[in-house]
Order: C-alpha cells, then structure tokens, then sequence
C-alpha cells in the first residue's frame, strides 16, 4: 500500500507561507520603533545617563514633530562637547534616515533570552568600509539589542559585535544599563605597533613575576590580572572587548548648558 506524502509537503507549504506572512517588513520594523520611541519619550525633556566610562546628558530638540535629543558628552574631566551628530542605535529616526532605503528583513532570531528581528543593511547604504551589517530588534520592546559588522581598512578585515543588555525603566526610559562592543579579526582594531609593544609588555611582566617571591608575585598578578588578561587576548589574537556599566540615569532632573 502506497502512502501520499501529498497532505504532508501541502501542510508543511501552508505553514511556511503562514510564518512568512506573520513577519513584518523592516519597514514595518522601524515604524514599530518609532512609534514605541514616541511613546516613551513623552514628558521626558532631558535626561542624563552616568556610566563608568562617561557621563552623557540629553536634551530634547526643538523645532521638529519628532524627538530628537541633543547629547553632550563628558569623560572623566574632559568635556567632549556636542555628540549629536554622532550615529547612535538608541534614536530609531536616525536609525530610518540612514538605512531606511536599504534594510531588508532577514530572519529572527534570539539575543539576551529576548526574541529578535534581523535587519540586515546593504552596505553600500552603510558607508565605505563597510562589508556587512546587521541589527537585532527586540520584538516587545522595539529597541535595538545588537549589531554585528564586518569592516574593511587598509586591507585588514575586522568583526565588530555590539550588544545592549539589562534594560531598565526609569521615569518611562528604557535604557541599557550594559553594553559592550568586541573588536576581533586582523590586529582586532589595534595598531601592529601597540600589539607589538603589548606582547613585549607581557613578556616583561612574566620575566619579572617569575623572580619575584611567590607571595609578592600572587599579589601583583591579582591587581594585574585584568591588564594582563587583555594584553593577552591581544596576544592570542581573540580581540578586545570594552564594556560599560551604568551606575545611574536621572530623568527631567535639569542637564548642565556646557555640556553642549
């Protein structure tokens, strides 16, 4: 007796046109951003976020039916001025405006426990240098969790992960209280000299520990263990990774004029 395999491809066709159509386009996808921007900004006129690497205050812009923040930057004592010109993930209308015409929908997938839509940006609409591009949207919240990128200088091909993680609520923002960026591929983004000069100071450290008494040497190694666990991760060619944590995020609580 011969079984039709017929009503099982029909069933298994029907449920891949389904799943197609329940997926919006990235247009979609950015419009849901915006939208859920603009719900959460409102009432928020200036906020200010404090991290360990900087403090960045924002301020709402004038002038144009949608939010837009100014950013003033500032890292330890040294004011470096107006960012807002600066390409940033957190403001979906500048995420429209320089990628809108060329981002496609390419999948889902899972970032943070979180499920994600996949844009994946044509390049030549990217910028030069730039060989691929992909941004992970979270479904619930419509806020960016990540990008990954693959770049080209001189060249040198690099691979740059970006992610966001342990979003907060203060005051109706949502803001990332982690973020990293990994730098990994050729010389990881580092000059061949400042790798030269890493492996060298490693090298040294090693020599002078290994004269050491142990107890001092334990001790030293310990204070030092972060610097030598990046120096070797340079010299091991798996990249470099900076992270940020935020300590603080005041809302509609006045942000200082000079900091612009």
């Amino acid at each position: 007796m011969r079984i039709s395999r017929l009503p099982a491809l029909l069933l298994a066709m029907l449920l891949t046109s389904i799943s197609a159509l329940a997926q919006p386009t990235a247009a979609e996808v950015l419009d849901q951003m915006i939208e859920a921007f603009e719900a959460r900004s409102a009432g928020i006129d200036n906020y200010t976020v404090v991290s360990d690497a900087f403090t960045s205050h924002y301020r709402r812009s004038s002038g144009s039916s949608a939010t837009r923040f100014e950013v003033g930057t500032v890292a330890g004592q040294a004011a470096l001025g107006n960012m807002t010109t600066r390409f940033s993930m957190d403001n979906p209308y500048v995420v429209r405006q320089r990628f809108g015409t060329g981002v496609m929908l390419s999948g889902e997938a899972t970032m943070g426990g979180a499920p994600v839509w996949v844009l994946e940006v044509d390049p030549a609409q990217a910028g030069e240098g730039l060989k691929s591009m992909y941004l992970f949207v979270d479904q619930q919240e419509w806020v960016v969790r990540g990008a990954d990128l693959e770049v080209s200088e001189d060249g040198d091909v690099r691979h740059i992960e970006i992610r966001f993680e342990d979003f907060r609520t203060t005051d109706g923002l949502l803001y990332p209280w982690r973020s990293s960026v990994h730098v990994s591929g050729d010389n990881a983004g580092v000059d061949p000299d400042e790798l030269a000069r890493a492996r060298a100071s490693m090298e040294e450290m090693e020599s002078r520990l290994a004269h050491m008494p142990p107890e001092h040497a334990a001790l030293l190694r310990s204070r030092l263990e972060a610097s030598m666990k990046r120096i070797e991760d340079l010299t091991a060619g798996e990249g470099l990774t900076a992270t940020f944590n935020v300590s603080e995020v005041r809302v509609n609580q006045g942000v200082p004029a000079d900091a612009f």
